[in-house]
């Protein structure tokens, strides 16, 4: 099963997109939340899927993530809605 968040981007995308905006390899991200740099690798291509539950401090920073791009999405499609409307 292929998750995917309402921007239309799939949970292997938006973690790459989570660790680019921290500015972090995949090496360094893994290190940062005690991951092995294997297992992220694997997340991120899409070859695993991650048992979020297991890594807490990943999985908190990464929802606050998700909420930020899921709201920032929300935003422009109103403006750009009520834009239009006019």
């Amino acid at each position: 099963m292929k998750f995917v968040d309402i921007t239309g981007k799939s949970i292997p995308e938006l973690l790459r997109r989570f660790r680019q905006s921290q500015h972090l390899t995949q090496e360094e991200i893994a290190h940062k939340y005690g991951l092995t740099t294997r297992s992220y690798k694997r997340w991120e291509s899409g070859d695993a899927s991650p048992r979020f539950l297991d890594f807490e401090d990943f999985f908190v920073d990464f929802v606050a993530y998700i909420s930020c791009v899921a709201h920032d999405f929300i935003h422009r499609n109103l403006s750009l809605q009520k834009h239009t409307e006019k």
